[in-house]
């Protein structure tokens, strides 16, 4: 065979493979780049609860963890965070056991805050906005009575009386840079103090 041809048959051969490899090898790629950026708002939203979660329970209100959250959101970080927000939900509450009334020995939610526009709910229930004073504390109205305020702790979680569980929970929609399909649509973040 003369050496043109078998040069052309070389070069048609590597191009065949190369336009085998190349999708793979780009999908490979763009796969490891949507992990990556999934992982780093995943990452993001920890931070984001840990810190209003300690700041809760070093005697701040609830109001200061929600401007915090919000304020690091709002300095470029990956996940939109705000009352008007239609991709995520945060959500903080505080935790302890009723000491009188129906509600006596259970764990109640003492106070709420909700604000985003993503539909889901708490891991420890949902008691109506209804149920809970305003700013700053968001305090149950009737924390001894309410039976909607009833919260219900995850498992190993038990509280004594006299003590306080801080929660801060965020929902939100990943955002994506391409569609790989087996990612979660809703990434969810929470944080026990």
């Amino acid at each position: 065979m003369p050496i043109d041809r078998r040069r052309r048959r070389a070069a048609g051969q590597t191009l065949a493979e190369v336009a085998i490899v190349l999708p793979l090898l780009f999908l490979m790629i763009f796969g490891l780049i949507e992990l990556g950026w999934a992982i780093y708002q995943s990452n993001t939203m920890r931070g984001y609860v840990r810190e209003a979660s300690n700041i809760i329970s070093r005697s701040g209100t609830i109001e200061d963890a929600e401007d915090g959250v919000i304020a690091a959101a709002a300095a470029g970080g990956p996940v939109e965070i705000g009352p008007d927000s239609e991709t995520s939900t945060l959500i903080l509450s505080v935790v302890t056991r009723a000491a009188a009334g129906d509600n006596e020995g259970q764990p109640i939610i003492i106070q709420r805050r909700s604000i985003g526009g993503l539909d889901e709910q708490s891991v420890l229930g949902d008691p109506p906005a209804s149920a809970f004073g305003g700013a700053p504390d968001y305090t149950a109205l009737d924390p001894s009575d309410d039976g909607r305020l009833v919260a219900t702790l995850p498992d190993g979680y038990t509280l004594q009386a006299g003590q306080s569980l801080f929660v801060t929970e965020i929902y939100t929609r990943r955002g994506r840079i391409i569609d790989i399909g087996e990612l979660p649509d809703v990434l969810y973040a929470s944080a026990f103090f």
